[in-house]
């Protein structure tokens, strides 16, 4: 929630300078430099050092195969708005200041469906929900093609839509891989989970702009809508391929930045120095 805060905010700097010059390059050292104080300055005790295993990226599918392509379809999808959506709003006429409000809507709109989604997922079967999750975000990325360069308020309205469905996508594939996970396993899945976002990060803005190059800007929806049908009929498959994991079995809600090896790390330490001791 924290990450999308900030990315959020972040795109409604645009608006503070000139984007032609050099003072967004030293806005962004300035925000890192104040990012490691609070690590360098803690007294907080640093998490053990994570002992050496592994998880081989393969095994990680096998276990839990939509948790994976959950995650490499929340890669393709959102990298490719990260990276082309101010194509899009400018190719609809948007401002550059506009342009930034359509970039900030859709990310901060993920942050407030976080929690909701998420505890729709632990009362439900995650399937379902993820199923719902990318049929919606489909939903609204085809609304968005169809009135692209039309009413700026409806592309605003979809694009709220759109953020607030599709940025709970790649949490709600960490949780699934992780009802299939001993919980010894938990940091290392992490890792694979998280090179399954970057190598649909890393293809999805190459993949969408191609598309956009023959469709128009809104190719960058038709594409995010293909990857979303796609995972919503994997998903609908692996239903009729392995049981429900029963509510109770999940657990509590209990949002956690265990997204990260070394969040997931501290997650553990935190949990472990928080039980009494017997």
């Amino acid at each position: 929630m924290l990450s999308y805060l900030s990315l959020g905010g972040g795109q409604l700097l645009l608006n503070l300078r000139d984007p032609r010059g050099n003072d967004f390059f030293l806005i962004g050292v300035l925000f890192y430099c104040l990012a490691a104080l609070p690590v360098s300055l803690t007294s907080a005790t640093s998490p053990s050092p994570v002992r050496s295993s592994r998880l081989s990226f393969g095994a990680l599918y096998r276990i839990s195969p939509l948790g994976v392509l959950a995650c490499i379809g929340s890669g393709l999808a959102n990298s490719a708005l990260y990276g082309m959506g101010p194509v899009y709003a400018q190719g609809s006429g948007f401002s550059l200041a506009e342009t930034s409000y359509f970039m900030g809507a859709a990310v901060l709109s993920g942050l407030l469906l976080q929690y909701p989604v998420g505890r729709l997922s632990d009362r439900y079967d995650r399937r379902a929900v993820i199923v719902a999750v990318v049929i919606l975000s489909a939903a609204a990325s085809v609304g968005l093609v169809l009135l692209t360069g039309k009413d700026k308020l409806a592309l605003m309205a979809l694009v709220c839509v759109y953020g607030g469905f599709s940025f709970t996508l790649y949490p709600l594939g960490v949780s699934h891989a992780n009802d299939f996970l001993d919980a010894k396993d938990a940091v290392k899945a992490a890792g694979g989970l998280i090179l399954a976002w970057g190598l649909g990060a890393s293809v999805g803005p190459l993949a969408a702009s191609a598309t956009m190059g023959a469709l128009g800007p809104g190719g960058l929806f038709v594409f995010v809508a293909a990857v979303d049908v796609l995972l919503a009929l994997f998903a609908l498959w692996r239903m009729t391929r392995r049981p429900t994991v029963p509510a109770q079995a999940k657990g509590a809600f209990a949002p956690r930045g265990g997204m990260t090896p070394v969040g997931a790390e501290a997650a553990k330490t935190q949990t472990a120095e928080a039980e009494p001791i017997a």
